[in-house]
């Protein structure tokens, strides 16, 4: 797919803003939520980056790899189908009724 390098790069530039936002909020709420957002979309830049190879060479990373990857998310996140992008996706979820 052609659109996987442009997301990949989407996502990272993401990952380093809320990175960025991370290490300059004051309010300890503030700083873990964008935390947390950094580290979910380091993980799914992951994800797509390891797609892009298996898909270039074919075959898959070790098993190791790729749950090393899984275990930095929470299972109920890996498993949710959403419409929406990752960053709003986890936006609704912390900031959405609980």
């Amino acid at each position: 797919m052609k659109d996987y390098p442009a997301q990949l790069e989407k996502l990272r530039k993401d990952a380093a803003e809320c990175a960025l936002i991370r290490d300059l909020a004051t309010e300890p709420a503030k700083r873990e939520l964008f935390d947390r957002l950094a580290n979910h979309l380091t993980v799914l830049a992951d994800q797509v980056e390891t797609a892009m190879l298996e898909r270039k060479t074919g075959t898959r990373p070790p098993d190791s790899m790729r749950h090393a990857v899984m275990d930095l998310m929470p299972a109920a996140i890996s498993r949710q189908r959403t419409s929406i992008g990752p960053f709003a996706y986890w936006v609704a979820r912390i900031y959405g009724p609980k």
